[in-house]
């Protein structure tokens, strides 16, 4: 703990904005009719321990990113928290995010069956332990 490594993730976020959305504007090539692609998406999930995992991320984000940098880049970062009874249910909406954080426990569990969280294509998966 408090090696930086929360820091470094966010920073490499920042840094590949523009990379992940042309990433998942193009279309995967190559495939067969017997391959269903999966829609791209140009956020990076983070899979968190715990929902007090979800909650020190969003902490990290208010006190490292958006404190030190401006309104734009403020504006242009998009978080969705995915967890919960009512956490959304809507690809295209998970889709126009940059940052999604779940639980490992909500991961496993939607990942193993064809839910939504398993039917997008992410540009980068972050999973964070304890």
């Amino acid at each position: 703990m408090g090696m930086g490594k929360s820091l470094s993730v966010l920073a490499l976020i920042l840094h590949t904005l523009e990379a992940a959305h042309q990433w998942s504007s193009k279309p995967e090539v190559g495939l067969t009719d017997n391959w269903r692609s999966k829609p791209r998406c140009s956020a990076t999930l983070i899979v968190a321990s715990s929902d007090l995992m979800i909650n020190e991320w969003v902490q990290e984000l208010k006190k490292c990113v958006f404190g030190r940098f401006d309104f734009v880049t403020l504006s242009a970062l998009k978080t969705i928290k995915y967890h919960g009874q009512n956490r959304e249910r809507n690809a295209a909406v998970l889709g126009g995010a940059d940052i999604v954080i779940t639980t490992s426990h909500t991961f496993a569990a939607e990942a193993s069956n064809t839910h939504l969280i398993n039917e997008i294509e992410w540009y980068r998966l972050v999973l964070k332990k304890l």
